[in-house]
């Protein structure tokens, strides 16, 4: 009987224990739901580093959507890049009637013309942005089956469309610098040097370029001056978020075109998967594995994808 009460005790103590853990679980979940809160909050202010401070002071977040999210959003801060804006404005000016229409839609969109150097603010923060969302989570790859290992599917459709609108605002900037594109989105007629996005010294990439319809870019030597194997794989990253993001939800149909592009961009990853090889380039969404394929491979996808997506 003494040994039955003290089983018994045994486990009436296993049951408290456990439930002061929830408790204490609770506690931890509301006081992290009321910092995000209070770095909403910031954000409506408009105090983008008060509302980092506070998340980037917070601990254990890797799986919490709404902190990603948050971070995301105060990044992005720092920039002119504004939610309503592209959902009233932007998303009406990508024309996806064709490659042509669509890749020249980019460069026009509100923010474009924000991106003045190779290291403005503008562009890294957004691109900061997106790395954030992305990679949330820390999955395997940084796509939306890596991103499902770790978030449920509503989660991770919310992330991945964050990631879509910030990359679609990041490409534009992308395009219109690197591009040299003038108010029209027409690469190469912008009042800079270049009628290329790289330098095409790659035998592979220079008969793509021969190849195809490219524009103002006739090869080597017309390369924007900032280009680096680094800053191409920013643009790499966010075509292919893009592509990937499209690729697996299904999107808001009030996001007015944006909807559409899908419909015209499958030919083209079609075409780089069949132009390269190894094709991994023509998916990869994750800065370091693309610099790790090699300036050669680099060349070859901004031949068959940005040169002719955008003429």
């Amino acid at each position: 009987m003494k040994l039955l009460r003290l089983e018994f005790f045994g486990y009436l103590l296993v049951f408290f224990v456990l439930l002061t853990l929830a408790a204490c679980d609770d506690s931890q979940s509301e006081e992290d739901d009321n910092e995000i809160t209070q770095a909403l909050i910031e954000l409506s202010d408009g105090n983008c580093q008060s509302a980092l401070n506070i998340l980037d002071a917070m601990t254990n977040m890797e799986t919490n959507a709404r902190w990603h999210q948050t971070k995301a959003s105060a990044q992005a801060c720092f920039t002119d890049f504004n939610e309503i804006t592209f959902f009233s404005v932007d998303a009406d000016l990508i024309d996806t009637t064709s490659l042509t229409t669509l890749g020249r839609s980019f460069p026009i969109l509100s923010t474009s013309d924000d991106m003045t150097t190779a290291t403005d603010v503008q562009f890294t923060s957004l691109y900061d942005a997106v790395t954030t969302l992305i990679s949330a989570g820390s999955p395997t790859t940084n796509n939306f089956a890596g991103r499902g290992e770790v978030f449920n599917t509503f989660d991770n459709t919310n992330i991945t469309l964050q990631a879509l609108y910030f990359s679609i605002g990041n490409v534009g900037q992308y395009m219109r610098y690197y591009g040299n594109a003038d108010a029209t989105g027409t690469k190469g007629a912008g009042g800079g040097g270049n009628g290329c996005y790289m330098d095409y010294t790659d035998g592979t990439a220079a008969a793509i370029i021969i190849a195809q319809t490219t524009g103002s870019c006739g090869g080597a030597g017309d390369a924007h001056p900032d280009m680096t194997d680094t800053r191409a794989c920013n643009g790499i990253v966010l075509i292919n978020t893009i592509f990937n993001a499209l690729q697996n939800i299904d999107v808001p149909s009030d996001s007015g075109s944006t909807s559409d592009i899908d419909d015209t961009i499958n030919s083209l990853i079609t075409t780089c998967q069949g132009a390269i090889a190894p094709n991994d380039i023509c998916t990869v969404v994750d800065q370091a594995t693309c610099e790790a394929q090699g300036n050669a491979i680099i060349q070859q996808y901004f031949a068959a994808v940005m040169e002719q997506m955008h003429l």
